[in-house]
């Protein structure tokens, strides 16, 4: 049995692949549209050569299974696993946010945001090991920033990329298949005793995620160098602490202490991790970044800096470009209003709307600026988005998730028209209502200025108690005139 090569983009199955939008553990990750079921999803293809290898196959459809069973609201769903054309595949939730190590490039979080995302994980982890899930691979780029965020301390995370996840029971097993090459896993996030080659345990989990803690609270893992180095300070390296001049850091130098331990016995349960992170968000204290202490010299000669390399332009080229694009970007200013202008015009009266950056799958489908604005309690966030002529429809697919011909007609629970024009105050377009995972969501376009607004129930409301909150917020709506 042999696998086909997957296409960029076109049919799979039941699927239809939009664009590739990353590479998971063992597997490419599609943006793909589910025909069937009238839904996006993320599709991970695992290489063809591993449908080969019946170890494989048998250890994929049982850990398949039990990540179906898995029920948490901060692990990515799985919709569906099987195998088309000699290709395992598995079927998942779709999150169009950052992941943590996209946040981590603009520098480390406030104590207080890095331990409610840190307690966050934990929930999903504690989670997986109940239906005898190891995760194996914590590490930023694997949890997902849901996009309904109105503010820093209400980030709803998602723990994602269980494909190389491995049941408890299985442990004891030896290593087979593709694995015998060596360990599973992220360096800079990998618990000592996996070094040594042991298998994975729940224990394993928890030093990932005290290493993910440090990075969240200081921008980068707690051991850094050459490969040499970094498997020296796991396996031998201090434990490291951050300046303690309040109690609060003293107390979350103890939690470090303890996930961090080199003996997976000595370290704690994940109850008692979350236990002891909601014990230092009562303590009060200063939520500025801690200063991590200085990293001891590891045993072949101390961290290595890197290197930046500098790049210059001649500085006549330099300023001939700058002529350039300043005379290009003031004809454009003269001719068309800019995102910016056409965000001002679709802002809701009584709005408090700030710019963000857009995400990566944003910006693929051609987002050029949007604005996140406070809403209600009673609803999630409403997300603005400025597109390009002609593209509004692209981005309803792409990037909001929602096929703009799979409800031409028909209606959204509780008999809502799922697919109906509005208009109001001058402004008007077309208004989709679906459920997305567990929540409501309303995306509406404002067709005279390229604008697609977004508006998500609470993600700790579920369907259909977070209904009527965003339809009655979206009636209540009213523009400048």
């Amino acid at each position: 049995m042999s696998g086909t090569s997957i296409p960029l983009t076109g049919d799979f199955g039941d699927y239809r692949i939009d664009a590739r939008i990353g590479r998971g553990g063992m597997g490419v990750v599609y943006r793909a549209w589910q025909r069937r079921l009238d839904r996006p999803v993320a599709l991970k293809v695992l290489p063809a050569e591993l449908a080969d290898d019946p170890l494989y196959r048998s250890r994929f459809g049982r850990e398949a299974a039990a990540l179906v069973r898995l029920d948490s609201p901060h692990v990515i769903q799985i919709y569906d696993h099987g195998e088309h054309d000699g290709n395992l595949y598995l079927a998942m939730q779709l999150i169009q946010g950052p992941d943590l190590g996209a946040l981590l490039a603009d520098g480390p979080l406030a104590p207080r945001r890095a331990l409610r995302i840190t307690a966050q994980v934990a929930s999903a982890l504690a989670d997986a090991h109940s239906v005898g899930v190891v995760h194996r691979d914590v590490k930023p780029s694997n949890v997902l920033i849901r996009p309904a965020a109105t503010a820093e301390d209400e980030d709803f995370v998602y723990l994602a990329d269980f494909g190389i996840a491995r049941r408890t029971a299985d442990a004891a097993e030896p290593t087979a298949g593709v694995e015998t090459v060596g360990v599973v896993g992220t360096l800079a996030y990998l618990a000592p005793e996996r070094l040594d080659g042991e298998p994975a345990r729940p224990a394993s989990d928890v030093y990932s995620l005290g290493c993910l803690l440090w990075a969240l609270l200081t921008g980068a893992p707690p051991y850094q160098g050459s490969q040499p180095q970094v498997i020296m300070g796991h396996a031998q390296g201090a434990v490291p602490q951050l300046e303690a001049p309040d109690q609060r850091t003293r107390m979350l130098n103890a939690l470090l202490a303890g996930m961090l331990a080199k003996r997976p016995g000595e370290r704690p349960s994940l109850g008692a991790v979350r236990q002891q992170v909601r014990d230092i968000l009562d303590t009060p204290g200063d939520d500025r970044s801690p200063t991590r202490r200085p990293a001891p010299t590891l045993p072949d000669g101390g961290p290595v800096r890197a290197r930046r390399r500098s790049w210059r332009l001649p500085l006549a080229v330099a300023a001939a470009l700058a002529v350039v694009v300043t005379v290009v970007v003031v004809v454009v200013n003269l001719v068309l209003p800019t995102p910016d202008e056409r965000l001002d015009a679709s802002e809701p009266v009584g709005a408090t709307c700030r710019p963000t950056t857009p995400s990566a799958a944003a910006s693929d489908a051609g987002v050029q600026a949007q604005r996140v604005c406070a809403t209600t309690d009673d609803v999630g966030e409403l997300r603005l988005f400025a597109l390009p002529g002609g593209s509004v429809e692209t981005y309803l697919r792409t990037g909001a998730g929602q096929e703009p011909t799979a409800l031409p007609e028909g209606t959204c629970p509780q008999d809502l028209p799922a697919r109906q024009r509005w208009s109001r105050d001058g402004r008007g377009g077309t208004l989709l209502c679906y459920v997305l995972g567990e929540n409501t969501r309303y995306a509406w376009t404002v067709d005279d200025q390229d604008v697609v607004a977004v508006l998500d129930g609470r993600p700790q409301v579920p369907f259909p108690r977070d209904l009527d909150p965003v339809a009655e917020y979206f009636a209540g709506l009213r523009y400048p005139t």
